[in-house]
């Protein structure tokens, strides 16, 4: 007959090394799961392609406050209206210290000069009236300060 204890302890010997093998081997695959994944989300973070760029745009408007600085009553209603029918979020309208402004001026607060030309694009604002002053305090992109050449503007065809 033959000796059946060698043979239990031959059994879980085989049985306890394949589950420490099996173990590590899991261990192994997760962690390099994770390092491969882990270093996708930054590549497509630095390299976001198109499609996400349009995503995010859904989610974060571009956020402008109006100022006006030319003492025309119902500018700052007017300018408001006009960026919202536009898609524009407008935080804040309200008058400058002074009314003497003469040119209309697109302040970039966040760095960002394609939001600051989309804003002066929609108000028929030159290119050459948009100034960077960042600003990251505000907890906005762009500041209108609407000057005395209003009147001179893409929308304001359609007056006060």
């Amino acid at each position: 007959m033959r000796d059946t204890t060698q043979n239990k302890y031959k059994n879980k010997t085989v049985t306890a090394s394949f589950l420490v093998v099996f173990l590590v081997t899991f261990l192994l695959l997760s962690i390099n799961g994770y390092l491969g994944y882990s270093a996708y989300t930054k590549v497509v973070k630095i390299f976001p392609d198109k499609e996400s760029k349009k995503s995010t745009d859904v989610f974060n408007p571009i956020k402008v406050e109006v100022i006006n600085g030319c003492g025309i009553e119902g500018l700052g209603d007017h300018l408001t209206d006009t960026l919202r029918l536009n898609k524009i979020d407008v935080i804040q309208s309200g008058n400058y210290y002074q009314f003497n402004v003469d040119k209309t001026l697109i302040i970039d607060r966040s760095g960002n000069m394609m939001k600051a030309k989309k804003v002066a694009g929609i108000l028929g604002v030159p290119e050459r009236q948009i100034i960077r002053q960042i600003n990251k305090t505000l907890f906005l992109d762009i500041t209108v300060l609407a000057g005395k050449d209003f009147s001179n503007l893409k929308d304001s065809k359609e007056k006060l």
